[in-house]
């Protein structure tokens, strides 16, 4: 009835191996036979025997058969053994019985798939070599008379997979990013990570744990991880980054006469952003709505800043106002007598008398507010823009060395 039962649920584990995970069929071949048994792991595994998922030896009566087996336990041989599941290594005992010396082979084959990266090998405990059953490599042994089952002559150890974890960059374009390594249930492994462009960004060896490799930008990298018994693992991983934060936003307008309100909506343009932070200034506080409006209450020249910001992410953008007192009716203010602009023949003159060192800037405004010139100087005391290719008409002109300002009307 045993025989029985046996062959059951043999037959049921070969029907079913589709539906299963990490399950190793080892092929013993000499003499013109071969024999077989499956190693896998199973949540509901045990490391005694389980009658739902375990399968007792049924040794050939045929001498020349050599023939593979694993122990549960002392006089419990097993052709189908299904061990718990673990996140460590696994050492099983891989017994044989050899009846007939001579040449003989092991194979290993995945009866079910692996994770990528575990490495499986066998060990002969005789000459401590190891062999990588992943390789689909049938290794040959000269196997004399065994017939005794409490001497394993080989092992299979199950090593887990490295773990790997990719931490993005934080913001676009930085190099903060990361990878966690973990050699695990191994101890003296070792990696190197490589870019695209297949340069060597970083490794370590001699490892117990996890180890970081840090300071490493957006992109596809590979990694080789290996340990001190031949375990190789080759993978590639990338490396992501959010979008970039971009600050963006336009004016109703740049040339702000007081008498009309001074007045001025800003429009929100930004991207990938999802807080905003707006300076005017003017030493007014910081406003966080989205689009606000804003209005200046003394002539000068202001400088707008947004900061669109994205968790620790951001950027900023700049915009100039100039704020002006009824320029197209007054001759206007020239700040304290230091910056004085006249109109001779086909010059514009500015006499700068301020001592701020900072540069000048000189515009030139139509009444409906279009610019028509533009020009920036160093500190100097004395300018001369030649403006003879301008038609003649009434113009505005606004000039700002650091925060002193005049706007005039000038007409020809």
């Amino acid at each position: 009835m045993k025989k029985l039962a046996t062959l059951a649920l043999f037959f049921f584990l070969a029907a079913n191996a589709g539906a299963m995970d990490n399950a190793l069929k080892l092929t013993l071949t000499g003499n013109g036979h071969y024999d077989e048994i499956v190693v896998r792991f199973d949540t509901a595994g045990s490391t005694g025997y389980n009658p739902n998922l375990d399968a007792w030896k049924m040794f050939s009566p045929i001498l020349a058969v050599g023939q593979l087996y694993t122990l549960c336990a002392p006089g419990e041989p097993l052709c189908v053994y299904a061990m718990p599941e673990s996140a460590l290594d696994t050492i099983i005992e891989l017994y044989t019985l050899i009846n007939q010396p001579g040449n003989y082979t092991i194979k290993g084959s995945e009866y079910a798939p692996f994770n990528k990266g575990e490495c499986i090998q066998l060990e002969d405990s005789w000459t401590g070599q190891r062999y990588d059953l992943r390789s689909g490599t049938a290794f040959s042994f000269s196997l004399g008379l065994m017939t005794d089952s409490t001497t394993a002559r080989f092992r299979v150890h199950f090593k887990a997979p490295p773990r790997l974890a990719a931490l993005p960059v934080s913001c676009y374009s930085l190099h903060d990013g990361a990878v966690v390594v973990g050699g695990a249930g191994t101890s003296g492994w070792g990696y190197s990570v490589t870019n695209s462009n297949n340069i060597l960004l970083g490794s370590n060896s001699n490892l117990q744990g996890n180890d970081t490799l840090k300071n490493m930008g957006s992109g596809a990298y590979t990694i080789q991880v290996s340990n001190a018994s031949g375990c190789a693992y080759k993978d590639t991983f990338s490396i992501s980054q959010p979008p970039p934060v971009e600050a963006k936003f336009v004016a109703s307008d740049t040339l702000i006469d007081l008498a009309m309100g001074a007045e001025v909506d800003f429009q929100n343009l930004s991207e990938n952003a999802s807080g905003f932070h707006w300076s005017f200034g003017d030493g007014s506080a910081v406003s966080c709505d989205t689009n606000p409006s804003y209005t200046f209450h003394t002539q000068g020249l202001y400088t707008v800043v947004l900061q669109a910001l994205q968790n620790s992410c951001k950027s900023s953008a700049v915009k100039h106002i100039r704020v002006y007192d009824e320029a197209t009716g007054i001759a206007g203010v020239s700040a304290s007598g230091k910056i004085q602009v006249t109109h001779t023949g086909d010059f514009l003159r500015i006499e700068n008398n301020s001592t701020n060192g900072m540069p000048l800037e000189a515009s030139l405004f139509t009444t409906d507010g279009r610019l028509m010139l533009h020009f920036t100087g160093a500190n100097a005391s004395n300018y001369e823009i030649p403006v003879n290719q301008l038609p003649a008409a009434i113009y505005i002109v606004q000039v700002s060395c650091g925060n002193q300002v005049i706007s005039q009307k000038i007409t020809w």
